[in-house]
């Protein structure tokens, strides 16, 4: 191979490294694969990942798609206080392991954010999705503080249903896509320009004129989307300063970086939008059928917990009482609002292998008759056939 091509080989395995998401395992990746299409939900990789999260692979070729990434509550809260460990994890493969403890609000001295950590009383009690993330938990800690103790469920409750605005989402993506529109654009010129004119002038005329007339014009456009960039960048997320910097030099100097340029922006459009919400505003109705399915299955069949650090059996009651008393309730009212029909239980498995009798009321798997316990939700108990599932 010549080294130009050796260099074409090597930028285009860069590229497709940039194409995939990295998607927390209580996450999820909602991705359009061409510009007016049709929205699909992905789950982390459980191969491509850890306990942590997982790959997701978003489209390589123009028009590039569109890639959102939305998390999960990772804090339970009641009207005493509030701890790290919440029950909630519809995806399969492995969890995190979660920081037990449990903080009472009468007790609660500081708040504040740094990047994506939380600080309570001066030390880093979580690190959350995104730096604005923290920042709405820090302001939600301080209100809940100052609020007494009788009225801080509403204020929870608010919380919770704000949180679960499709409304919002649609909103704010409606913002995203005018205000991104020139740089989408310019993203995909660079890609045609990179991977198309680039090679194509090296391989008619070498190393001559019409190939560095090729390279200037890709330089000219990475300086297009450096500009583009940081001034969205700054519109977007403007608590996010520190990294601005380091994400800027990335679209100036690196190609396959600019031109997934749009992603990095939108990734964490929704990071502090409840995954449900989302649904709602972009699947269509089979699809957040079966998503609001899987969810409320995995709110009445949650994994078992891994926990570590102290309280644990209060941090789980807290939990519990958070899920019960907030979660669940607002979880249910968005799944029978957008199809406008109440939630009933999903339907059993309606084919099973010989022998089997029971199954998975999380996943549906089924199971043979005294199985006991489903291997890929981590324990939960297997229900015979006719016991129902969520």
């Amino acid at each position: 191979m010549t080294p130009g091509q050796v260099f074409l080989l090597a930028l285009a395995l860069l590229y497709l490294s940039d194409c995939f998401l990295l998607v927390p395992r209580r996450g999820f990746a909602f991705l359009n694969m061409r510009a007016r299409g049709r929205w699909r939900v992905a789950l982390p990789s459980t191969a491509l990942g850890n306990d942590r999260g997982g790959l997701v692979m978003t489209m390589p070729l123009p028009p590039l798609g569109r890639a959102l990434v939305t998390g999960l509550w990772p804090i339970s809260m009641s009207a005493r206080g509030f701890t790290g460990v919440v029950t909630a994890c519809p995806n399969p493969g492995m969890r995190p392991p979660l920081r037990s403890g449990v903080f009472r609000w009468d007790d609660l001295k500081e708040v504040g954010w740094e990047g994506r950590d939380l600080l309570v009383n001066g030390r880093r009690f979580l690190r959350l999705a995104s730096p604005q993330v923290a920042r709405a938990y820090s302001v939600l800690f301080l209100t809940l503080a100052r609020t007494p103790e009788a009225g801080r469920a509403v204020v929870i409750e608010s919380w919770c249903r704000r949180e679960l605005s499709a409304r919002r989402v649609r909103h704010r993506l409606r913002v995203f896509e005018r205000v991104t529109s020139a740089l989408r654009a310019t993203c995909n010129a660079l890609f045609f320009v990179a991977f198309v004119a680039v090679p194509l002038t090296y391989w008619y005329f070498g190393a001559a004129a019409p190939f560095f007339f090729a390279l200037v014009a890709a330089g000219l456009l990475m300086v297009t989307i450096g500009v583009q960039f940081w001034c969205l960048h700054r519109r977007l997320y403007p608590e996010q300063g520190s990294e601005r910097l380091q994400l800027w030099l990335l679209v100036g100097f690196m190609p396959q970086y600019a031109i997934r340029a749009v992603d990095e922006l939108s990734k964490g459009l929704l990071a502090n939008v409840h995954p449900l919400a989302a649904a709602e505003a972009l699947l269509d109705d089979a699809g957040f059928r079966r998503f609001r399915d899987a969810v409320l299955r995995d709110l009445d069949s949650p994994v078992p917990q891994v926990l570590c650090g102290e309280e644990v059996d209060a941090a789980l009651a807290l939990a519990v009482e958070f899920r019960e008393q907030f979660e669940e309730p607002a979880l249910r009212a968005v799944a029978a609002r957008r199809l406008g029909e109440p939630v009933r239980r999903a339907p059993e498995p309606q084919s099973l292998e010989a022998g089997s009798a029971e199954f998975c009321p999380r996943c549906l798997m089924p199971y043979e008759v005294g199985s006991g316990e489903c291997l890929d939700c981590g324990g939960v108990e297997t229900v015979p056939l006719g016991g129902g599932a969520i």
